[in-house]
């Protein structure tokens, strides 16, 4: 039976793998800029009202303080740049994610998107001044090689006998947002999450990307003030900014600090595999031919969590032990059945010395 991290962990990846559908079906009928405002100031919204219910179940008094006191954390040790930072890559990452989608095609665009964990990687290994060796360097070897044959066979439009080509925009678009979204998990790993700030720092990315997206909206956008196009987007921006920006990011926080990140981190594939598997079915997409379908797979598997251990191996060590379990009771069987014959015998040898000495003592006297 999986546990309750597990739970929480697959109720988001779901989610999550929703909002490439709602993207590609209600994006092209919206206007851009007044959907991403509406939808971060939904998420923001739900967000500070689950933080409010979870004050009330704690204690308000003693959260609220907890909350002023990690603020105050941010001003004194000057992480209100980082705040800053992460804030712009987080309302960049959607912009171009959106934007992508918007363009098409959609499935290539969203794939190369979930190609954000290798650059990651890639980006930590290059700050890091330890660098990887043996089985880890090769792991890491493996999975760049499956994910990047897998972008370029994704930014090709797949294998063409008149030429690859590399001007679609919306799966370059896509690989932008992978690159941003890297550089935005980098940074907020040097945010410390003291006393539950973890959770308070999406509030701020929501409401940052939300001031953000008015103005843009009110400088660029010249449908601002039709009242239709803001009842087109209420409905797919109220379930974006509360589903994949709100209850998702709640749960997975919740998954992460009940158990290990490294576990999760076995089920992340299935958001692609499952962002994909409901495109296919339910969006008019545009037809792909075997070389995408290919690249598709390639950069599924390059999110796939390799184990170090061989399962053969694990398997072996498991047969093993059963084996020394079985020899070791075996050993504790023969020594009970022993002993008693061994008490026997040094009774009877104790018994035939005592006979002795009476018999020379008889002779004796």
């Amino acid at each position: 039976m999986p546990s309750r991290s597990t739970w929480y962990a697959l109720v988001s990846i779901v989610l999550w793998a929703t909002q490439a559908l709602v993207l590609a079906k209600e994006l092209p009928k919206l206007d851009l800029l007044i959907f991403l405002s509406l939808s971060f100031f939904f998420s923001a919204l739900s967000l500070s009202v689950m933080r409010f219910f979870v004050y009330i179940k704690s204690g308000f008094r003693r959260t609220a303080a907890e909350s002023i006191e990690n603020l105050n954390y941010v001003i004194r040790n000057k992480k209100y740049y980082l705040l800053t930072i992460c804030g712009a890559l987080f309302t960049i990452y959607h912009f171009l994610l959106f934007k992508a989608i918007e363009v098409g095609p959609v499935i290539p665009a969203n794939l190369l998107n979930f190609l954000w964990p290798l650059f990651f990687v890639i980006l930590v290994q290059r700050n890091s001044k330890e660098k990887p060796n043996g089985i880890d360097a090769t792991l890491i070897r493996i999975k760049l090689i499956l994910g990047f044959s897998g972008c370029v066979l994704l930014l090709a439009g797949g294998i063409n006998l008149g030429g690859f080509t590399f001007f679609k925009p919306g799966p370059i678009l896509g690989l932008f947002a992978a690159v941003v979204w890297a550089a935005f998990s980098i940074r907020i790993k040097r945010i410390e999450d003291d006393n539950g700030f973890f959770r308070l720092q999406w509030i701020y990315y929501s409401a940052f990307a939300f001031i953000t997206s008015v103005i843009s909206l009110f400088t660029l956008s010249d449908r601002v003030l039709e009242m239709e196009e803001w009842r087109k987007a209420f409905g797919p921006a109220l379930y974006f900014g509360l589903f994949p920006l709100g209850l998702a990011m709640v749960f997975y926080d919740k998954a992460v600090h009940l158990t290990e990140a490294q576990r999760l981190g076995r089920l992340i594939f299935l958001t692609p595999l499952l962002s994909t598997l409901f495109l296919l079915l339910f969006a008019d997409t545009e037809p792909l031919n075997i070389g995408a379908y290919l690249g598709g797979a390639l950069v599924i598997l390059s999110n796939v969590r390799i184990q170090k251990t061989p399962p053969f191996k694990k398997i072996g060590d498991r047969f093993y032990l059963l084996l020394q379990n079985i020899v070791n009771n075996h050993k504790e069987s023969d020594s009970r059945a022993i002993a008693p014959n061994e008490k026997s015998d040094l009774k009877i040898r104790s018994e035939s010395s005592d006979n002795l000495a009476i018999n020379l003592k008889q002779r004796s006297s």
